[in-house]
Protein backbone atom coordinates (compact mmCIF):
# COMPACT_ATOMS: atom_id res chain seq x y z
CA UNK A 1 0.00 0.00 0.00
CA UNK A 2 1.42 3.14 -0.73
CA UNK A 3 0.61 6.60 0.72
CA UNK A 4 0.83 10.54 0.50
CA UNK A 5 1.22 10.91 -3.29
CA UNK A 6 2.27 13.69 -4.48
CA UNK A 7 0.49 14.96 -7.51
CA UNK A 8 3.14 17.34 -8.46
CA UNK A 9 5.99 15.25 -8.18
CA UNK A 10 4.39 11.81 -9.12
CA UNK A 11 6.32 10.19 -6.12
CA UNK A 12 4.95 8.73 -3.41
CA UNK A 13 6.98 9.31 0.06
CA UNK A 14 5.59 5.70 1.88
CA UNK A 15 5.12 2.26 1.74
CA UNK A 16 3.57 -0.65 3.81
CA UNK A 17 4.03 -3.87 2.88
CA UNK A 18 0.74 -5.67 4.42
CA UNK A 19 0.48 -9.54 5.11
CA UNK A 20 -3.12 -11.37 6.54
CA UNK A 21 -6.42 -10.87 4.78
CA UNK A 22 -7.94 -7.62 4.47
CA UNK A 23 -10.54 -8.06 7.18
CA UNK A 24 -6.99 -8.21 9.97
CA UNK A 25 -3.97 -7.22 7.56
CA UNK A 26 -0.63 -6.48 9.72
CA UNK A 27 2.10 -4.02 8.53
CA UNK A 28 4.98 -6.02 7.63
CA UNK A 29 7.02 -3.74 6.42
CA UNK A 30 7.99 0.00 6.23
CA UNK A 31 10.18 2.14 3.57
CA UNK A 32 9.78 5.94 3.53
CA UNK A 33 11.04 7.48 -0.09
CA UNK A 34 11.54 10.47 0.77
CA UNK A 35 14.16 12.40 -1.94
CA UNK A 36 13.44 9.40 -3.92
CA UNK A 37 12.92 8.99 -7.92
CA UNK A 38 9.58 9.00 -8.82
CA UNK A 39 8.52 5.57 -9.45
CA UNK A 40 4.93 5.71 -11.14
CA UNK A 41 3.67 8.09 -13.43
CA UNK A 42 0.08 8.15 -12.96
CA UNK A 43 -2.60 5.68 -10.50
CA UNK A 44 -2.44 1.91 -11.44
CA UNK A 45 -6.02 1.03 -13.00
CA UNK A 46 -8.55 -0.56 -11.22
CA UNK A 47 -7.42 -4.21 -9.57
CA UNK A 48 -3.67 -3.64 -10.78
CA UNK A 49 -1.16 -4.76 -8.46
CA UNK A 50 2.01 -3.92 -8.32
CA UNK A 51 4.99 -5.51 -6.23
CA UNK A 52 8.41 -3.13 -5.67
CA UNK A 53 11.13 -4.82 -4.80
CA UNK A 54 13.26 -2.40 -3.47
CA UNK A 55 17.30 -3.42 -3.90
CA UNK A 56 20.14 -1.98 -2.42
CA UNK A 57 22.94 -0.23 -4.68
CA UNK A 58 24.91 0.83 -1.74
CA UNK A 59 25.66 0.81 1.95
CA UNK A 60 27.86 3.75 1.98
CA UNK A 61 31.26 1.93 0.81
CA UNK A 62 32.07 1.32 -2.43
CA UNK A 63 33.36 -2.32 -3.77
CA UNK A 64 36.47 -3.11 -5.75
CA UNK A 65 36.08 -6.59 -6.23
CA UNK A 66 36.24 -5.82 -10.10
CA UNK A 67 39.58 -5.06 -9.54
CA UNK A 68 40.69 -8.65 -8.39
CA UNK A 69 40.85 -11.68 -9.54
CA UNK A 70 40.71 -14.38 -6.95
CA UNK A 71 41.48 -18.02 -7.68
CA UNK A 72 41.32 -20.88 -6.79
CA UNK A 73 38.55 -21.26 -4.84
CA UNK A 74 38.92 -24.80 -3.66
CA UNK A 75 42.70 -24.85 -2.44
CA UNK A 76 45.42 -26.30 0.13
CA UNK A 77 48.73 -24.45 -0.79
CA UNK A 78 48.12 -21.30 -1.58
CA UNK A 79 45.18 -18.60 -3.34
CA UNK A 80 46.09 -16.41 -6.06
CA UNK A 81 45.25 -12.75 -5.79
CA UNK A 82 45.68 -10.67 -8.94
CA UNK A 83 45.37 -6.91 -8.76
CA UNK A 84 44.78 -4.26 -11.60
CA UNK A 85 45.03 -1.12 -9.80
CA UNK A 86 48.59 0.23 -7.89
CA UNK A 87 46.52 1.17 -4.73
CA UNK A 88 48.75 -0.24 -1.48
CA UNK A 89 45.28 -3.34 -0.33
CA UNK A 90 45.24 -5.18 2.87
CA UNK A 91 44.25 -8.63 2.33
CA UNK A 92 42.76 -10.14 5.41
CA UNK A 93 41.62 -13.94 6.01
CA UNK A 94 39.06 -14.80 8.36
CA UNK A 95 37.60 -18.01 9.69
CA UNK A 96 33.90 -18.61 9.36
CA UNK A 97 33.70 -17.76 13.32
CA UNK A 98 35.63 -14.57 12.46
CA UNK A 99 39.22 -14.74 13.72
CA UNK A 100 41.51 -13.02 12.03
CA UNK A 101 43.50 -16.00 10.51
CA UNK A 102 45.97 -14.27 8.07
CA UNK A 103 46.77 -10.38 7.27
CA UNK A 104 49.44 -8.95 4.68
CA UNK A 105 49.63 -6.10 2.22
CA UNK A 106 49.27 -6.49 -1.53
CA UNK A 107 50.63 -4.87 -4.48
CA UNK A 108 49.81 -4.77 -8.59
CA UNK A 109 50.13 -7.49 -10.36
CA UNK A 110 50.15 -11.37 -9.67
CA UNK A 111 50.23 -12.19 -6.05
CA UNK A 112 50.23 -15.43 -4.30
CA UNK A 113 49.42 -16.05 -0.53
CA UNK A 114 50.71 -19.49 1.47
CA UNK A 115 47.43 -20.53 3.05
CA UNK A 116 49.32 -24.30 3.42
CA UNK A 117 50.06 -23.56 7.46
CA UNK A 118 46.04 -22.61 7.77
CA UNK A 119 43.48 -25.51 9.15
CA UNK A 120 41.33 -26.79 6.23
CA UNK A 121 38.35 -25.06 6.48
CA UNK A 122 35.49 -21.89 4.85
CA UNK A 123 37.39 -18.92 4.39
CA UNK A 124 36.69 -15.07 4.15
CA UNK A 125 39.56 -12.97 1.86
CA UNK A 126 38.48 -9.68 2.53
CA UNK A 127 40.50 -7.01 0.42
CA UNK A 128 40.58 -3.35 1.27
CA UNK A 129 42.30 0.20 0.21
CA UNK A 130 41.34 3.67 -0.23
CA UNK A 131 39.16 3.01 -2.53
CA UNK A 132 36.64 0.54 -0.93
CA UNK A 133 36.63 -3.23 0.00
CA UNK A 134 35.76 -6.94 -1.04
CA UNK A 135 35.13 -10.28 0.05
CA UNK A 136 36.23 -13.47 -1.72
CA UNK A 137 35.15 -16.78 -0.71
CA UNK A 138 37.49 -19.96 -0.80
CA UNK A 139 37.84 -23.79 0.98
CA UNK A 140 41.45 -24.57 2.44
CA UNK A 141 41.01 -28.59 2.21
Amino acid sequence: MFKDYNLNTNTFTKSYSLTGSSAAPNVDSFTDFKGATPVMSSYPANGTVYRFIPVATSIGETTIAEQFNVYPTVTNQSIHVDYTQSTRTIVDIYTTSGQLAKSISIEKGENTIDISALANGNYLLNVSNAEGKASFKFIKY
